[in-house]
């Protein structure tokens, strides 16, 4: 349904409607107050929709929405990726880039790391493909030539081009440029290249032959322009990448930038921030108009006057069974038959919670094994290189903490982990914190080389010789490690303050003692000269 043309598609959604962006944060800060969360909408442009169909993006003006991505060393969500692209895209059609090259573009975003069994897709008069690919939360673009049969990874980092076969192949079988059915096999050649600064390194080319047949067999090479120093910029460079692709910024822009994390980041944020004002007329939000919401209201509201009648008219009925007693024996027999009603009712009762409990006991061992499973799949173990989830109750913007596993429970997926300022505990306390299955994703298996800073390297070369000793490791909470990450700490509250007589103070002032500086609440006032 979201690639059907604009009027089918509103047409299948009665009672709603596109509104401005001005009117759906108004309406959302009338229900909810001051969100500053994401506002998915819409980019009403017939261009794009003959490209792409409806493109949904996800679009926050919020300064510290902007000031996360631009500062910090946050991942970039997969979410804001795909509008950014999409925004890159309809900037180059709505406005003559200043590098624009030859080429007709195409941007393909569309999950192909399984082969698609649905109706092909129309890649037009387009002479090159753009797809932003995402496997072990990494970012890379590959760049299809068609009339070239030739695909360019374009991946700062070491990684095998061999992980995005797969969705090379099926996306040349969805847009019908090879066979639904066509059997493909990969063969590996190496050579050896010299790059820019003079190092002689390896190239690995894929040439896939379908069914047999090398005359029309594609070839995926490496672009080796760039090396990407750190494990949180793929996503920036993916942006600049497309940015480059499509002229808005000069061919070599990202090798100019050096390894600058801060550059890469600072370029795409004031480029985001840019296109938000530039059409922000033309994103709009699907919401359900104002009759719609009026209707579902009265509809609330009825269904609460009858459960209120109802309710009133249970209590009339059991008033008059009371009173419809003649005599005291009659009373007697139904205090009786009520009383053998209620414990049957109570036995009835206490054998259906143990029925449930041992059910949820069951369903929770289930559950358990499932998550070891999974996080045994996913390459957790002694070794592996994690991202740590924060509570959004820590910190109302949470990053990603990296750290390294040290100890692993295959029943139950739990890890204990060790970060580069010590071995990660409970807040408020040194007890050993196993992290759940859910609290943590893998970026990197054992035996899988990822850059990493000097002392988490050191931590795990210690972990996979075996060499690793956690109760000489300073320790540390989930808190204390974001508030170092962010370079920010919680307020801080004051103490009693000294109460040093006479507003002078002495070396036995307490506040001397614990070496911080007196202040209002103290006797003195603040004031004291010594």
């Amino acid at each position: 349904m979201w690639n059907q043309p604009r009027s089918t598609w509103t047409d299948a959604l009665p009672g709603y409607e596109f509104i401005s962006l001005d009117e759906a944060w108004r309406r959302r800060d009338k229900k909810h107050g001051h969100s500053p969360h994401d506002m998915p909408c819409r980019i009403i442009c017939d261009t794009c929709e003959q490209m792409n169909g409806q493109v949904v993006v996800s679009f926050s003006a919020n300064e510290a929405f902007v000031h996360r991505y631009r500062n910090s060393q946050a991942w970039f969500s997969h979410d804001f990726m795909s509008g950014m692209l999409y925004l890159i895209q309809h900037d180059a059609h709505m406005t003559e880039p200043p590098h624009r090259s030859e080429h007709k573009l195409l941007l393909v975003q569309r999950e192909f790391s399984q082969q698609s069994h649905d109706e092909m897709g129309s890649y037009g008069d387009a002479t090159h493909l753009v797809l932003l690919a995402h496997r072990h939360s990494h970012f890379v673009i590959l760049y299809f030539d068609i009339s070239g049969r030739h695909v360019t990874v374009f991946d700062g980092l070491s990684m095998n081009i061999s992980n995005w076969e797969k969705q090379v192949v099926n996306t040349l079988k969805w847009f019908g440029l090879q066979s639904p059915d066509a059997e493909c096999k990969a063969e590996s050649n190496e050579s050896t290249a010299v790059n820019r600064s003079g190092a002689r390194t390896k190239d690995v080319v894929i040439e896939l032959v379908f069914d047999g047949s090398p005359a029309t067999s594609w070839t995926m090479s490496k672009d080796r322009s760039y090396k990407q120093s750190d494990g949180v910029s793929c996503g920036p460079i993916a942006c600049l990448k497309v940015m480059e692709l499509y002229g808005i910024v000069p061919e070599g822009e990202i090798e100019r930038m050096g390894a600058d994390i801060k550059a890469y980041r600072g370029a795409v944020m004031d480029y985001y921030s840019t296109m938000i004002v530039r059409y922000y007329n033309d994103l709009k939000v699907l919401m359900r108009s104002d009759e719609r919401l009026t209707k579902i209201r009265e509809k609330e509201k009825l269904a609460e006057i009858r459960e209120k009648e109802k309710r009133q008219k249970e209590k009339e009925k059991e008033k008059r069974q009371k009173e419809s007693g003649k005599n005291s024996g009659t009373t007697e027999v139904t205090r009786t038959t009520e009383v053998t009603s209620n414990s049957r009712e109570d036995e009835a009762r206490s054998l259906a919670m143990t029925k449930k409990n041992k059910k949820q006991a069951e369903s929770a061992e289930k559950e358990m094994k499932r998550a070891g499973k999974a996080a045994l799949d996913s390459g957790a173990g002694p070794g592996a290189v994690v991202t740590l989830h924060v509570d959004y109750r820590t910190h109302s913007h949470a990053q990603g903490l990296i750290a390294i596993v040290y100890d692993f429970k295959e029943k139950t997926g739990g890890i204990l982990v060790c970060c580069d300022h010590g071995v990660i505990t409970h807040s408020g306390t040194k007890a050993d914190y196993w992290v759940p299955a859910d609290k943590y994703n893998v970026v990197a298996k054992k035996d899988q080389a990822i850059p990493l800073p000097a002392d988490l390297e050191s931590v795990r070369n210690l972990v996979l010789r075996g060499e690793f000793k956690p109760r000489t490791c300073p320790r540390i909470s989930y808190a204390k490690l974001h508030e170092i990450n962010i370079s920010a700490t919680s307020p801080i509250k004051k103490t009693k303050g000294c109460q040093c007589k006479g507003g002078l103070c002495t070396k036995s002032c307490g506040c001397r003692k614990k070496g911080v500086t007196c202040h209002s609440g103290c006797l003195c006032l603040g004031n004291c000269s010594v």
